[in-house]
């Protein structure tokens, strides 16, 4: 792996007091270690940085090592291609003010997520397009890992799914409305992953980890702003329909919707790319993406404004090897 400058990553970082443990770890994850030592007599908090979560990472390792050392797992390498990605990608273009400021959405909708699939509601509300609702069932796999009462030792948590709903929601969004400087707003019943998404970040090597970094991959190269709500299930019910009625094939469930859930325009349903969905499965089950097999420009015409929007460019996209 191709590893940024030190000073690259300092800067990107932005630390007030750059810790040395921060240089040790780019060392050793460069020269391919599972461990490293820890100097105690070292400062090792880490204040605000753009890559929130890797740090986090390195400091509850750093907090929490045994023998003088820390082990660089799996999830410390993978949190480390997802930082040289974001390095080079910041050096790239420049980040637009509207990229971090909320401003009124151009689009909302709803998503849930159960054992069986997910699914969601999205409503565009500046270009007059009609609403979409999608839905996409869990793999065997992603079922079978599923902590329930019967299986009390999966590796998944139903907080976890909806995790992973909210970040496809994004790409719903991309594929219905032009987002690039616009802010998105998806509302969720549950409270877990509307925490996680306000955050941005876990300290620990689990599904949410993988998630949201992929969510901070997917929102860069967008160039968007995501914001959240939390909205009670009882008035969560036209997500909680797309993925509950799967006893309905895709024309019925679009007759169901426009009897039930009736617009000034009939609703069509969207079907989520495969290598989207690929990306949140794989990070479900702890694994990184290539961002070249997931980031892809919508299909969608782009306008230039006095703000000197950017089409995002694939040739950005960092191949990880």
């Amino acid at each position: 792996m191709k590893q940024p400058t030190e000073h690259q990553v300092l800067e990107l970082l932005k630390f007030k007091n750059p810790p040395r443990a921060l240089k040790v770890i780019m060392k050793a994850a460069a020269d391919n270690n599972d461990s490293l030592p820890v100097d105690d007599n070292k400062d090792n908090k880490n204040p605000f940085c753009l890559c929130y979560h890797t740090i986090q990472l390195f400091t509850a390792r750093l907090n929490n090592h045994r023998n003088g050392r820390i082990r660089l797992d799996r999830g410390v390498h993978d949190a480390l291609k997802d930082l040289e990605w974001l390095t080079t990608n910041l050096a790239s273009r420049p980040t637009h003010l509207t990229e971090i400021t909320e401003l009124p959405p151009t689009v909302n909708g709803a998503c849930d997520a159960a054992g069986p699939g997910m699914g969601g509601v999205v409503f565009n509300l500046q270009e007059g397009l009609p609403p979409r609702l999608w839905r996409s069932p869990f793999s065997s796999n992603i079922q079978q890992q599923l902590v329930s009462f019967k299986n009390p030792r999966g590796t998944i948590t139903n907080s976890d799914l909806e995790l992973g709903t909210t970040v496809l929601q994004q790409e719903a969004y991309l594929h219905a409305a032009d987002l690039q400087e616009r802010t998105t707003h998806t509302a969720s019943d549950n409270t877990l992953a509307m925490c996680w998404q306000y955050k941005g970040s876990s300290i620990t090597s689990s599904p949410p980890a993988y998630l949201l970094r992929l969510q901070s991959l997917h929102q860069r190269f967008h160039c968007y702003k995501p914001t959240f709500i939390y909205l009670p299930g009882l008035l969560n019910k036209m997500a909680d329909d797309c993925l509950r009625l799967w006893h309905l094939n895709d024309s019925q469930l679009l007759s169901y919707f426009n009897l039930h859930y009736p617009q000034s325009l009939p609703w069509p349903l969207w079907h989520a790319p495969q290598e989207m969905l690929s990306a949140v499965t794989l990070a479900l089950r702890r694994k990184p993406s290539e961002p070249a097999s997931f980031l892809r420009a919508p299909p969608l015409p782009r306008t230039m404004g006095q703000s000197l929007r950017q089409t995002p460019n694939p040739s950005n996209v960092i191949t990880q090897k």
